[in-house]
């Protein structure tokens, strides 16, 4: 994919795993996701289906994310908790942290614009909804 801006390395890594890594069909899930937003996957896209595709490619990768790494998003890392639990005590505070700096906004859409399906009016470059 040509130049993409994914904000930092994990959200890079974590794209590059969903197109390369094999265990997910990424052409699959952007057609399911164009399919259950009134998209057409042969047709070009309106702003409305584009950000339903976005929507719902979204939602299904903060689940892919908290199934493969057993951690919530949107809960705090951890940080401070008591440290005599072993190595997990250390390790699973610092490998949430690096788990929630993944922007799957930043990959829904270069997931749709990888495939032909983003309407650029929907977020201007380098914003966020």
């Amino acid at each position: 994919m040509h130049f993409f801006n994914f904000h930092n390395e994990q959200t890079y890594h974590f794209f590059s795993w969903i197109v390369n890594g094999g265990a997910v069909d990424a052409k699959a899930m952007v057609a399911k996701a164009l399919a259950r937003s009134g998209g057409d996957d042969g047709l070009k896209m309106g702003r409305e289906s584009t950000e339903a595709a976005h929507a719902k490619l979204r939602g299904w990768l903060v689940d892919l994310v908290e199934n493969i790494s057993g951690f919530t998003l949107n809960k705090p890392s951890g940080i401070g908790m008591p440290m005599n639990g072993g190595p997990n005590a250390f390790l699973r505070p610092l490998l949430h942290d690096a788990v929630r700096q993944i922007r799957v906004d930043a990959v829904a859409e270069a997931l749709l614009k990888m495939h032909g399906h983003w309407v650029d009016a929907i977020y201007p470059a380098d914003t966020q909804k």
